[in-house]
């Protein structure tokens, strides 16, 4: 672990090794085997200990089992987890040890089983609710009466070894393919598409980072940042063609009498109006620099270092952290804010709810959901607290609702939407597709939601496709395969592909 007391002199001079255990499921069941050993699984005379459950072998396979996929999961971070989680080998000492307690108890209790996994030993590294959800559902496949009674499948095509001796697990391990496929771990077939373009854009940003000398920005050169500057510049004066005045602002008397989604639109725009004239302030003063017409400081320094590495300026980023690439983040800004423009002139008409909305459009699209529960909550005259968020495709679902407001731009990744149901995706198809329309209201929580019953499922929806930031969770019918299917498939919707 770092330490500042360690001499960096000491660490150049020494010889770097790195060692990276071999990747996949079969590598993974390989080393826990062999570190647990044939005493540990088998008991030191061949046979469980006295007071043991018969079944002590097969909880521990499936711990084995549970830890390699777990681990191998990471390898299509961000759909199959969101982060890369660190489970490592305490947890799986600590599985171990609780299974062993568990399998001396008689019957095997897999409520507590089920409560440890998920909220102690390997539950407690998961901070999202959606990779809990998936957490939970393998926990739940793996350990139930049916899986330790007469078997079951561990992954499409893989069943359980009926026998589980140490000699027999090894057996079985080393028959598993030394090449995981996404279906081992219940992910969709086209996933590789989506782990090459995360690859990519990984790539492609260390190599842009790579691009710009570090003597580059360790100093000003004026003809450097002029040639370097120019193209950002030239970009900035073409997109940026709105108007930043703050002309037709109504007072802040006038805001206080309007509605809560209203009052946010209001507020959302002059933000943008804000951000956009800091940013144009910047690049105006950057050009006047580099034409040698005004004098560089420490403030425009920084930005213009962070401009020359590709790179967002730290300034900016304060006041939104929108993408990471600055071309990329500049074209979103003016996006967003012309699009404000239509939100603006369309709140002031009064039909802003009247027509479907992209939430792509806002910097802060939880906000706008929190103004619109609030203003439901006005209408049902109930606290907000006491309200909850049901959606459907078919608009006429919600008939009834105080309010419904129709969001249009959503895409979904793992799954298709075929007649408003979750259908599975092919191969060959693409990492993402369109979502059709969908409908959303805030209601009293003792309404009933349109798709109850055990074939729908939670479906959560993201900010971006990194899926960094959680919006809300929209319930939803599949069509065809079980609710846990979907979990494990990553399935998530995006405000936008961008």
């Amino acid at each position: 672990e770092p330490h500042r007391d360690f001499p960096a002199i000491l660490l150049q001079t020494s010889l770097k090794i790195t060692f990276e255990s071999p990747p996949g499921i079969k590598k993974n069941m390989q080393r826990t085997l062999t570190s647990w050993g044939q005493e540990f699984l088998d008991g030191p005379a061949g046979a469980p200990p006295e007071g043991t459950s018969p079944q002590r072998g097969a909880l521990l396979f499936l711990l084995a089992w549970f830890h390699a996929v777990v681990q191998e999961r990471r390898t299509y971070i961000p759909q199959g987890w969101t982060k890369a989680y660190e489970f490592s080998v305490g947890d799986l000492r600590a599985g171990s040890m609780m299974l062993d307690t568990v399998a001396k108890t008689g019957d095997i209790d897999f409520s507590l089983i089920h409560g440890l996994m998920e909220d102690a030993i390997y539950g407690g590294r998961v901070d999202n609710v959606s990779d809990l959800r998936v957490l939970r559902t393998y926990v739940t496949q793996l350990y139930n009466a049916s899986m330790l009674g007469r078997g079951g499948d561990l992954a499409r095509g893989i069943r359980m070894p009926s026998k589980c001796s140490y000699e027999e697990l090894l057996s079985f391990v080393s028959s598993l393919p030394d090449t995981d496929s996404p279906a081992l771990f219940g992910l969709p077939e086209n996933i590789e598409r989506a782990v090459q373009r995360s690859s990519s854009t990984e790539i492609t940003n260390q190599l842009r980072s790579l691009s710009i000398s570090s003597s580059a920005t360790m100093k000003f050169d004026r003809e450097l940042w002029k040639a370097q500057l120019g193209p950002i510049v030239e970009m900035w004066s073409k997109i940026a063609t709105m108007d930043l005045s703050s002309k037709g602002r109504r007072s802040g008397k006038a805001a206080e009498k309007l509605l809560p989604v209203d009052g946010f639109v209001r507020q959302e725009d002059e933000m943008a109006t804000s951000l956009c004239a800091y940013v144009d302030s910047n690049i105006r003063a950057l050009k006047q620099v580099v034409f040698g017409s005004a004098l560089i400081t420490p403030a425009l320094y920084a930005v213009g270092t962070a401009l020359m590495k590709g790179e967002v300026p730290a300034a900016w980023e304060k006041k939104w952290e929108g993408p990471e690439n600055v071309s990329k983040w500049l074209s979103v800004l003016v996006r967003k804010k012309n699009a404000l423009n239509d939100w603006v002139a369309r709140s002031s008409r009064g039909g802003l709810l009247d027509e479907p909305l992209t939430l792509s459009d806002l910097f802060h699209p939880g906000t706008f959901l929190n103004a619109l529960r609030q203003q439901c909550a006005r209408r049902l005259e109930v606290p907000m607290d006491e309200t909850k968020l049901i959606s459907a495709w078919e608009r006429s679902k919600l008939s009834g609702c105080a309010i419904v407001v129709s969001i249009e731009g959503l895409v979904i990744e793992g799954a298709e939407i075929d007649r408003g149901q979750l259908v599975a995706m092919g191969p060959t198809a693409p990492e993402v597709s369109t979502a059709p329309t969908l409908s959303l209201a805030y209601v009293a929580s003792t309404h009933a939601d349109p798709y109850a019953g055990s074939r729908s499922l939670s479906v959560p929806v993201y900010m971006a496709s990194s899926r960094e930031a959680h919006l809300i969770d929209i319930n939803m019918p599949s069509s065809s395969g079980e609710v846990s299917e979907w979990i494990l498939s990553g399935c998530a919707f995006f405000l936008s592909s961008e």
